[in-house]
């Protein structure tokens, strides 16, 4: 019964690890708006790296096997954190 209890109260926390915060609304509307590949695309464009919304978060499955992001590109971004 302990070990039900125990699987109950964890189940709960598997859908937390689904988002990741970005807390820099800049760096959060490039994610939103830009493909893996640093195409842009529109707000929602299921090919983005967002999760289509501006709530400070980002789908976690989108942006997890990403190891280099390029965002130079004219400095009009104006990111200051890349924090995520």
């Amino acid at each position: 019964m302990k070990k039900l209890l125990l699987i109950l109260l964890c189940f709960p926390m598997i859908g937390f690890g689904q988002q990741t915060y970005v807390p820099d609304d800049n760096f959060e509307n490039y994610l939103e708006t830009h493909t893996a590949w640093g195409m842009l695309v529109p707000m929602g464009d299921p090919n983005s790296m967002g999760d289509g919304t501006m709530n400070d978060y980002v789908t976690t499955t989108n942006i997890n096997t990403i190891t280099d992001l390029n965002i130079a590109g004219n400095g009009s971004y104006n990111i200051s954190d890349l924090t995520g």
